[in-house]
């Protein structure tokens, strides 16, 4: 009796559909979270092709390595810098700055003349020799594309300006750094950015025609510098991609952390779990420029098709940060999905304030890199993403997030991939 009971269970294994099985026996947890963004919080500035970013890419592979997957760390061609010394010097006044990338370097001389007020559109008369102050509008800049729309840095370099300074007025009054539009073309003149807070002192010292110095510092790296992550599981023929930025300009840990925090614990779920479906993982550099790494991946050829994948979602910046009381979630939080993904985000988000209503998007209203996959013709994609207090300032560190913060938000994204998974057509 007992032998025919087995061969009874045996024919029903190999019959029956499969099960996706889901470990629910290990959770994501909030201290694993916090775990994950403290280690990507110690290995400093994470710009592109520097060595925080390349410490974190040895970091993620190896953890993805031992979670199972197929691993390999592809080079990608962008201009890469490495920013020695930036300042600006006003009435004897040294004042921390950063360039606009790509950065036109001075040297150890820089460049000095008198400071001039300019609104970015109005020609300047008798601008030769001159320094121009730009004071920039206050809300919360991310991106050359849009912060210095309309902006005539070129009309500025014919009329003899030597140098620009611009202020980047924010929430905190931090320094904010701004991402390229990646054409990789040298600014026509130093451009530097300071912080919000030297808005008055520098209108006062323009006001006066003060005498200013710029000085930015640096060298171009060597070629290669910039890198990707592709990790995969291959097993049936339709696919899930999961991806997240790795780099920033400044530690980004708030910016960046809670994406790959996230990614990590889903990475090793999604293995745990063995499902039917293929699943490709995206960790890019590049970010800072044009979304360049995320474009070098898709563009290689090395990811799936777009015929072939059931869902990409994409991990973007300040997923979950603190707002100005330091206790609460960042409120200006962004699900992004295409029509076929809406209803699926939308269950899978219920109850996470500012990711439970997604927007729905496409090709020309995207943002982030998220803008990239669906250009690219993938039909079904989701992404989130926060431009918190933080957001690209020297002071985003492990403070501005918890892994209490972020796990809510891991939570909804779990249950948005495990929805997605083929459960049933596999042996």
């Amino acid at each position: 009796m007992i032998w025919v009971l087995r061969l009874a269970l045996l024919l029903l294994m190999l019959v029956a559909p499969p099960v996706l099985a889901v470990d629910r026996s290990a959770p994501i947890t909030g201290l694993a979270l916090s775990r994950d963004v403290a280690t990507y919080d110690r290995f400093g500035i994470k710009q592109t092709g520097g060595p925080g970013n390349l410490a974190t890419i040895r970091w993620v592979a190896r953890k993805l390595r031992v979670a199972g997957y197929e691993v390999a760390v592809s080079r990608f061609d962008q201009p890469t810098y490495w920013i020695a010394r930036s300042k600006v010097t006003v009435g004897g006044r040294a004042i921390a700055a950063f360039p606009l990338f790509p950065p036109r370097f001075t040297g150890v001389q820089g460049v000095a003349g008198a400071l001039i007020p300019w609104d970015g559109k109005t020609p300047l008369p008798d601008a030769r020799g001159k320094i121009a102050l730009l004071i920039l509008p206050d809300q919360r800049h991310s991106s050359v594309k849009l912060s210095l729309k309309g902006i005539d840095l070129a009309g500025a370099a014919r009329a003899g300006i030597i140098g620009v300074v611009a202020v980047t007025r924010g929430p905190t009054g931090d320094l904010i750094a701004l991402n390229a539009d990646g054409d990789g073309d040298l600014q026509p003149i130093p451009i530097l950015l300071v912080a919000g807070r030297e808005a008055a002192a520098l209108a006062s010292a323009a006001g006066r025609g003060d005498r200013a110095s710029l000085i930015d510092q640096g060298r171009r790296l060597p070629a290669g510098g910039a890198r990707n992550i592709i990790a995969q599981r291959v097993r049936g023929p339709n696919w899930i991609v999961l991806s997240t930025p790795l780099s920033g300009w400044f530690h980004a840990t708030a910016e960046r952390g809670p994406g790959v925090a996230i990614f990590l614990a889903l990475a090793e779920r999604v293995a745990r779990a063995n499902p039917c479906d293929s699943i490709a993982l995206v960790a890019t550099s590049g970010h800072e420029s044009g979304y360049g790494g995320m474009a070098a991946a898709i563009d290689a050829g090395a990811l799936p098709p777009p015929h072939a994948t059931r869902l990409w979602v994409h991990l973007g910046a300040g997923l979950a940060a603190f707002d100005a009381s330091g206790t609460a979630a960042e409120t200006a939080r962004y699900m992004l999905a295409t029509p076929d993904a809406i209803e699926p985000t939308r269950a899978a988000f219920a109850g996470v304030a500012g990711y439970d209503k997604p927007y729905t998007v496409n090709r020309t209203s995207a943002l982030g890199e998220t803008e990239v996959i669906i250009d690219r013709g993938y039909p079904r994609v989701v992404g989130g993403l926060s431009a918190h207090l933080y957001h690209h300032s020297r002071n985003d560190r492990a403070d501005r997030t918890s892994g209490a913060l972020i796990l809510p938000v891991a939570q909804g994204f779990d249950r948005l991939i495990f929805s997605a998974m083929d459960r049933t057509s596999c042996r």
